[in-house]
């Protein structure tokens, strides 16, 4: 098991173990998994999880760093586990999953809403809030939870984005309001800047 008490992101890591490092880690494991593709992007905000007992000598604690990985639309979690010393750090362990929904109730996507881009318009529907996201130089729609049509303050920025099964007034309903039909979609829950 993992503790998972955060202590907020860090700039520069672990004493010892520069950002750089765990970034580069994140991204070697991605191309372990996936093959050296050119779609691998690493998140670069790291946040510094509870310290863990080493199992080996429980007088001694690990570092864990967590962090996102991404391989064109899939979003991977990341923790790394370090050992800090005087003279730097030694990576102990890795750990690598991926972040998805997998309800049989969660359909009608294809493809899935992006992990990240630039927010150009939010636009209230009646399903849904309506995100349009430039993503690697392509404009994509994307559906999101209402609450989302709020924050103006992501107009024209670059954001990553979490997904959550949502449900949606069904396409049969045409917009109808007196209509109970709904589907489960997979949405964008929350935006990062």
């Amino acid at each position: 098991f993992i503790l998972l008490a955060a202590s907020g992101l860090v700039g520069a890591a672990i004493p010892g173990c520069p950002a750089d490092d765990a970034i580069d880690q994140a991204r070697q494991l991605l191309a372990f998994h996936f093959g050296d593709d050119e779609r691998i992007e690493i998140d670069p905000e790291l946040k510094q999880l509870a310290p863990i007992v080493n199992p080996a000598n429980p007088g001694e604690q690990f570092s864990v760093l967590e962090l996102w990985g991404y391989v064109y639309r899939g979003q991977y979690r990341v923790r790394l586990t370090y050992y800090p010393m005087d003279n730097g750090c030694v990576l102990m362990g890795q750990e690598i999953i991926e972040y998805a929904s997998l309800g049989a109730e969660v359909h009608g996507l294809d493809p899935s809403p992006p992990h990240s881009g630039v927010v150009r318009e939010l636009t209230l529907g009646d399903r849904a809030c309506y995100i349009l996201i430039e993503h690697h130089g392509e404009m994509v729609e994307a559906m999101a939870f209402m609450a989302l049509c709020e924050r103006d303050e992501l107009i024209d920025r670059f954001a990553t984005f979490e997904h959550e099964a949502g449900d949606v007034m069904a396409m049969s309903c045409e917009g109808d309001p007196e209509c109970t039909d709904h589907e489960t979609m997979l949405l964008i829950s929350d935006a990062m800047l």
